[in-house]
Formats: structure tokens, C-alpha cells, sequence
């Protein structure tokens, strides 16, 4: 499939956001500029499901192999690489289930969902998604109880939180507008609004200002920020900056979205005292960073020389090291 730039700088976004949210131990007394990782991960889960409204919705069992196709050889990778270094051993149950953490989990529970809802309710997709949000705002009402679990991975809450995301780039994928009409000042706006009102409702509610509940208000704003954004990723501006070499770092870094999740969580942070022994602030942030990004390219390379080394033909060598081709 084509690469949709609007879906690249999006993913790059969200690649960003999510690493920096893991940045608190490097951060150190600043730790409070270790935060976005909500909306990267609702970034991630909208990229993907509006990347699947432009796939083939065919028989069940071959549009999943492509799912696991698309996921699985990273994470054998990265476990090859662990085992490696002598650092990790795993076994072949737990790689299967957990390998890629509590984002591997919903991700393939979540598509499973999509495929189903995409081949046979699509005409009422939107009104799923409506009624999928009013049952997450309702539910909040008996479910939260703090505010870890809005948005916490280890909340099954926040699982059908991070769904309606994935919802809502299906119904926009799905939507196929082929006129936009929309104005770079009002997604501005809009986007900069949202923001403030996502952050404004979680801090009202963690000083008590507001009852707990009310912070799941707060994917309301969510919603704004990943459609504005996304809009303003459409304009023509962003396309010509990936035409230049600028465009390269982004495509790289985008390509890369998932790999960078696994070589942060699995790689890096466990050595992040290493990072803060040896550099000062802030340059173990950035190089802690660039070895994530390195790790997660050594990631993506060894997972394209399997995928190579079980098919048949010769090996495609440019194929395997171009990784954002």
C-alpha cells in the first residue's frame, strides 16, 4: 500500500510523544515534561485504524495473517536481539502473548473488532462510534476510581478509551472526502483549544478541583486534538516538507513508530541509570533517543531478513536496509 504522508507525519507525532512520556527518569526533576503519552497512543491506535479503511476487508483468517504479518517480525526480532546480549530469554507462550506489552494485546483484540464492525455494520459506523463513546463516559461513572485509569495501560478502562480512537479513524478513513474544505487557522485553533482543555480537565480533577469522573470528559478534547491535527497534517505545506530532506527524518522516524515502542520499553529504559551516570542533563535525553531510534532501525532490519530468509526468491537487500521505503 501507498504511503499516505498525512498517516507518516502522524505516526511520527505520535512516535515522539510516546517516547518522551517514558522520559521521566531522564528528565529527573523536570519529570513533569514527560507527559503526551496518551495522545500518542490514541495517535497510534487512530493512525491504524484509519490505515485499515484503505486495506481489503477479504476473508477473516487472510486479513489477520497480514495483521500478524505486520506486527509479529519485530517482535521476534527484538527478542533475537535480547537473547543476543544475554539480557532476556523468552519463552515461546509469553513471546506470543506479551512480547510487545499491553499494546500488542489490544491492538490484536482491536482488530478483531474493526473487522467485524468494518465488513458488517459499516453503515453504521458512526453511530457506533457515538454510542461507543457515550458508553465509555457513562461507564466511567462506576469504573473510575483514580485517575490512572483514564489512560493507564494496565487499565482495561483505558483499552476501550483508546478503541473509540481507533473507531475514529476508521469513520474518517471510511468518510473518503475528496474535497477539504477546512481552514489552517480554524485547525489552529482548534487543535491548540483542545489541548489546553485535555490538560485543563486532568489537572482540575488530580487536585481534587473536580471529581474523578469528570476526567473522562477529557476524551472529548482527545477527540479535537487527533481530528485537528490530523487535518492540519493534510495541508499541502506538510507535503512538501516531506518532498525535502527534512521528509526523510520523518518517514524514518514514522516507519520506525513501532519499533521505537519496543526498543524504548524492552531495550533502552531497563539501562536508562547508564544514560544519566554517564551524561548530564539534557544530553542523556537526546542521546538516550538517538539509541533508541538506532536500536529500533537494528529492529526493523533484522525483522525484514527474516521475513526475507522464509520466502522464497533471493534476498532484496534495499528492501531490507531501506526501511522507509
Amino acid at each position: 500500500m501507498e504511503k499516505n504522508n498525512t498517516l507518516e507525519f502522524l505516526k511520527f507525532f505520535a512516535a515522539l510523544l510516546i517516547t518522551n512520556s517514558h522520559f521521566g527518569i531522564f528528565y529527573g526533576k523536570y519529570s513533569f515534561f514527560a507527559t503526551g503519552g496518551a495522545i500518542g497512543d490514541s495517535l497510534f491506535f487512530f493512525c491504524s485504524g484509519f490505515a485499515l479503511s484503505l486495506s481489503k476487508f477479504d476473508r477473516f483468517d487472510n486479513w489477520y495473517k497480514r495483521r500478524i504479518f505486520r506486527i509479529y517480525p519485530s517482535i521476534i526480532a527484538k527478542d533475537l536481539l535480547l537473547c543476543l546480549s544475554a539480557s532476556y530469554c523468552f519463552n515461546s507462550i509469553n513471546h506470543i502473548i506479551n512480547g510487545g506489552g499491553w499494546f500488542l494485546k489490544a491492538i490484536m483484540l482491536f482488530y478483531i473488532i474493526i473487522y467485524f464492525q468494518a465488513s458488517f455494520l459499516f453503515k453504521w459506523l458512526n453511530s457506533i462510534l457515538i454510542i461507543s463513546i457515550i458508553f465509555i463516559i457513562t461507564a466511567s461513572l462506576f469504573f473510575v476510581n483514580n485517575m490512572e485509569t483514564l489512560y493507564s495501560s494496565s487499565s482495561y478502562f483505558a483499552w476501550c478509551t483508546y478503541f473509540t480512537t481507533m473507531l475514529l479513524g476508521l469513520a474518517l478513513g471510511k468518510k473518503q472526502v475528496t474535497k477539504d474544505n477546512s481552514k489552517l487557522s480554524i485547525d489552529l485553533v482548534l487543535f491548540f483549544s483542545s489541548v489546553v482543555v485535555y490538560y485543563g480537565i486532568l489537572f482540575l480533577c488530580k487536585i481534587n478541583l473536580f471529581p474523578i469522573h469528570f476526567g473522562i470528559l477529557s476524551i472529548l478534547p482527545l477527540y479535537g486534538i487527533l481530528i485537528s491535527l490530523y487535518k492540519i497534517c493534510k495541508i499541502p505545506y506538510f507535503k512538501s516538507i516531506v518532498e525535502n530532506r527534512f521528509g526523510v527524518i520523518v518517514i524514518f522516524i514514522s516507519t520506525l513508530c513501532w519499533e521505537i515502542y519496543l526498543a524504548q520499553i524492552y531495550i533502552i529504559l531497563p539501562n536508562a541509570e547508564v544514560y544519566n551516570r554517564i551524561l548530564p542533563f539534557p544530553s542523556n535525553i537526546i542521546i538516550a533517543f538517538l539509541s533508541i531510534i538506532a536500536a529500533a532501525y537494528l529492529i526493523k532490519i533484522l525483522s525484514k531478513l527474516l521475513i526475507q530468509l522464509f520466502i522464497r526468491g533471493n534476498f532484496d537487500w534495499r528492501f531490507i536496509v531501506e526501511t522507509w521505503k
